[in-house]
């Protein structure tokens, strides 16, 4: 293991690096009484509640499927670790775990394909509280506007329960296996920047697929605008769509989906939460209606 690699693996925040304890749950109403099936999750230093579980959830340092991530892409050979480098957010708590593995300054083949400036991510997730499966999402970031472009390959997200028999390991090496996809992915966009779709179309399917109110849609149509450099091609609807999922409906790039959630009403883990729900769907959008509406 080289150098850059333990570096990466020495960035992980100390206070996020714990095992939760599954404790027997007891019924305070019933003398404290065992409850057969059920237990309490806590933290192993504060002995802070953070859920009550089932008995087939299993508790699991976040640093696991990290470690392996970070391992498996230096025995890949497909990324250069000197190159890599990491942003960690937490939420609810100390509950959810989210880091971004960027995955260099800039894919290089890639931009001159698509004529502008691309790096490659992987967004990798996790919750200790049941309200984000251990999740990574493996695809290409525009520069100009931080839209994670979401792949077009089922393989490039990546969900697992907390359950007996899971291998956070097994999960991180199924993380490094889905750059492969990256390529294929920039293939594709490069076929949708030639090919024309016009602003009725675009605007048809959105209504269809989202069925947005009529503020939500002027805000859309204001996305739309915004990509304007882009043409009445179907690679503009694909930024539209990556921009909703990654900004929400804001024209201001510089907003993260998660803070627009929050300054419309949601805050704290209502937002992540929230935000993640979005997220997830437009990610169904675009691997489905989408591709089908290309013909990907």
């Amino acid at each position: 293991m080289n150098t850059y690699t333990t570096a990466l693996l020495e960035q992980f925040p100390e206070k996020l690096n714990f095992k939760p304890l599954r404790m027997p749950f007891l019924n305070p109403h019933n003398h404290n009484r065992k409850v057969d099936g059920l237990f309490h999750v806590i933290h192993p230093e504060t002995r802070r509640h953070i859920q009550v579980v089932g008995d087939k959830h299993t508790p699991e340092n976040f640093y696991t499927a990290y470690e392996s991530c970070i391992k498996d892409l230096n025995r890949s050979c497909r990324v250069d670790m000197s190159q890599v480098k990491v942003k960690f957010r937490s939420f609810n708590g100390l509950k959810v775990m989210e880091a971004k593995i960027i995955l260099g300054e800039e894919n290089t083949w890639a931009s001159t394909q698509l004529g502008e400036k691309l790096y490659d991510q992987i967004l990798l997730r996790d919750s200790h509280d049941q309200s984000q499966r251990r999740t990574s999402i493996v695809g290409t970031v525009r520069k100009a506007c931080e839209n994670g472009m979401t792949s077009f390959s089922n393989s490039s997200v990546q969900r697992r329960k907390h359950t007996v028999g899971d291998d956070a390991s097994y999960f991180g090496r199924m993380v490094a296996q889905a750059t492969d996809n990256l390529k294929a992915d920039i293939e594709v966009l490069k076929r949708l920047q030639d090919t024309r779709l016009t602003h009725q179309k675009s605007m048809d399917f959105i209504e269809k697929t989202f069925k947005p109110n009529k503020g939500d849609m002027a805000r859309i149509e204001a996305i739309y605008a915004h990509y304007r450099n882009l043409n009445h091609t179907q690679y503009r609807l694909y930024n539209v769509l990556t921009h909703m999922r990654s900004h929400g409906l804001t024209t201001d790039t510089s907003v993260s989906l998660q803070e627009y959630k929050s300054s419309h009403g949601r805050s704290g883990s209502n937002s992540f939460n929230t935000s993640v729900t979005f997220e997830d769907k437009v990610t169904n959008v675009i691997q489905k209606d989408f591709m089908q509406l290309c013909g990907v």
